[in-house]
């Protein structure tokens, strides 16, 4: 079985960037991802900016910190 490959939100950002000169083909290429994954991130990115790439959907709780 294949393990997920896991992407830090700087990375994800480096590849939004890289969108504003390049085609999403050639970075999907460059980078060996699927195009939709790159969709996928901008849209994220656009609803949401701030919020966008926040981790494994694990909410800090201040409850956790006791």
């Amino acid at each position: 079985m294949r393990t997920r490959r896991t992407f830090t939100k700087e990375f994800k950002l480096s590849i939004l960037r890289e969108l504003e000169t390049k085609s999403a083909a050639q970075i999907s290429k460059e980078n060996n991802l699927h195009p939709m994954l790159i969709s996928k991130w901008k849209s994220d990115y656009e609803k949401d900016p701030y919020g966008a790439f926040s981790g494994r959907g694990n909410l800090w709780k201040e409850e956790a910190l006791i």
